[in-house]
């Protein structure tokens, strides 16, 4: 079962890119509250902070390419089951594929 970040939006649109990483990450911090996640706008090679928990680095830190342009760290990856973490990806892709912007 594929986690559906869109269902979990509210009715309205999102604004821009910037407006669907807030909401994924507020839903994201939902449902898994331990979780040390930060996102990034990716330039080529080079990922630029842009949002998330700026606590220590950590050296298990995993990156995600999501789209050409946006990115996702998390600090401790250990704390998801392989399974509830491809559920993550897969629904974060998903939701960045089919986000309507207004």
């Amino acid at each position: 079962m594929m986690l559906n970040l869109i269902d979990l939006i509210p009715e309205e649109k999102v604004k821009d890119e910037e407006d669907l990483i807030e909401k994924c990450h507020e839903i994201i911090k939902q449902i898994y509250p331990d979780l040390l996640i930060r996102w990034a706008k990716i330039y080529g090679n080079r990922w630029s902070f842009i949002r998330g928990d700026q606590t220590g680095l950590s050296l298990a830190m995993e990156k995600h390419q999501l789209t050409k342009s946006v990115g996702i760290l998390l600090d401790n990856p250990e704390i998801l089951t392989p399974e509830q973490k491809e559920e993550l990806l897969n629904g974060l892709k998903e939701a960045f594929l089919n986000a309507k912007y207004v």
